[in-house]
């Protein structure tokens, strides 16, 4: 018996990839754009601080990242007031650092509801993460039952927030580099794109 030298059909992937309707073989077997990439590289990098910053979170608080999110909050609103006022961030820096040399920082108040509000997370649960941050000493509540954040969470966390600034500002180096390599990248192909062909 003689073997068939008939040629075998081609399989799918010897026959490249499958091009969907009105997409022509160039399209389909397309490079990777290079600006894109970059891009893409930036929201790793964006990814693995997030990640990062919230696995540190869920350890310190135990696991209750609501309750981190809950004292978030309160400290968020009792600044606000001066944030607003400021109209930089070094004009703030220095209100801040004024009311902390005369020992006392104007908070502006805020309450369970307005927690629930801003965070979305239900009054009763909040109500419920106010009480243990209170036992801790964290939150201090005054006669009308405003919260205010106490200095103990500013001692508390002093090194875990220097450690998140040097991780914060090593991102932000990495993701501004590859933007402004995505950028070079874009502006290289659209010049491209519009010189004449010879």
């Amino acid at each position: 018996m003689t073997r068939s030298t008939k040629t075998p059909a081609p399989t799918a992937a010897a026959a490249g990839p499958v091009r969907g309707p009105g997409q022509d073989r160039s399209s389909a077997a397309a490079e990777p754009d290079v600006a894109d990439t970059h891009r893409l590289a930036a929201a790793v990098v964006l990814n693995d601080f997030l990640v990062a910053y919230l696995s540190r979170l869920y350890r310190e608080f135990d696991g209750d990242l609501l309750m981190a999110l809950v004292l978030g909050e309160v400290a968020n609103h009792n600044i606000s007031a001066m944030r607003t006022a400021a109209r930089s961030a070094l004009e703030f820096s220095a209100a801040l650092h004024a009311s902390l040399m005369a020992g006392r920082i104007r908070h502006l108040p805020t309450n369970a509801y307005s927690i629930a509000q801003a965070t979305g997370i239900p009054r009763q649960t909040v109500r419920r993460k106010l009480a243990v941050l209170e036992a801790k000493g964290w939150v201090v509540r005054d006669a009308k039952g405003n919260l205010t954040v106490s200095p103990v969470p500013r001692v508390r966390f002093a090194n875990w927030n220097e450690e998140l600034r040097r991780d914060f500002l090593s991102a932000l180096g990495a993701v501004q580099d590859l933007d402004r390599a995505a950028g070079e990248a874009g502006g290289h192909r659209r010049g491209r794109a519009a010189s004449p062909r010879g």
